[in-house]
């Protein structure tokens, strides 16, 4: 799937999400940041949704110094996957599936930066603890549904698990569109996490976040010049700014 379509699917589901993180903190939202692909930048938007950036290296020096006042942190990373329709019997559909049904299919080509696949960079973005990860599987199989408000309770929460001998195609499978989600190597459903028990997260001070920023860099780049380029941090990471004001007092 292309990173245009996961972003705008990630664009359109940023504000049911962060409302859910407002619930679960008590904090109000002030900005949200991604890593830029082709400059190295943070990009994001801000409480009014309009797009913002911050060069990197000005940002960490930021963290280091303590961040900003009354500011509050949390670190992510969804992976947005589109699900397919398959309407037919295809060659290595999963024991239990029967046409019709959808998936969401891994990504295991390498990448040619990193020398390691979508789904590797994943596993290993939780095995160094650097925050939540999970995929991002909206429940959208008809153009129609696009027109309709995105809600945080249509979007499947799922942390990546390491894929088992399979012989069709890695992926997240459903039954039907509001079927639970099941991994295409196990018959049995895959652990998903609930909008309300992901946004059940610990907030971080500006230090903390600088730590599991580097900690995610170390993933995808080995060496320590690129950590302050935001090119060499993972697509999925998200950073949250949230504060005890609320949005009229919070200063951007």
């Amino acid at each position: 799937m292309s990173r245009i379509l996961e972003g705008l699917f990630e664009r359109r589901y940023q504000p049911a999400l962060v409302a859910q993180l407002e619930r679960a903190t008590g904090l109000s939202f002030v900005r949200l940041f991604k890593a830029a692909d082709s400059t190295p930048l943070l990009v994001g938007c801000g409480a009014d949704w309009r797009a913002c950036s911050v060069p990197l290296a000005s940002y960490l020096e930021t963290l280091r110094a303590g961040g900003e006042p009354d500011r509050r942190y949390l670190v992510f990373f969804l992976q947005f996957r589109a699900l397919e329709a398959l309407r037919r019997r295809t060659r290595h559909q999963p024991d239990g599936i029967v046409a019709p049904w959808y998936r969401a299919p891994l990504e295991l080509a390498a990448d040619r930066r990193t020398g390691r696949s979508q789904h590797d960079t994943l596993l290993d973005l939780r095995s160094v603890g650097a925050g939540p990860v999970c995929y991002a599987v909206p429940r959208i199989v008809e153009p129609d549904a696009l027109y309709a408000p995105a809600r945080a309770d249509d979007l499947l929460l799922v942390p990546v698990e390491r894929v088992v001998a399979d012989l069709g195609v890695p992926a997240l499978v459903l039954q039907g569109s509001h079927a639970e989600p099941r991994w295409s190597w196990s018959p049995f459903p895959a652990p998903r996490l609930t909008p309300a028990s992901w946004a059940n997260q610990r907030t971080r001070s500006g230090p903390e976040l600088l730590a599991l920023i580097e900690r995610a860099a170390r993933v995808t780049s080995d060496q320590p010049d690129l950590f302050e380029d935001a090119r060499a941090l993972p697509p999925s990471l998200t950073i949250i700014e949230l504060s005890e004001q609320s949005h009229a007092d919070t200063p951007l």
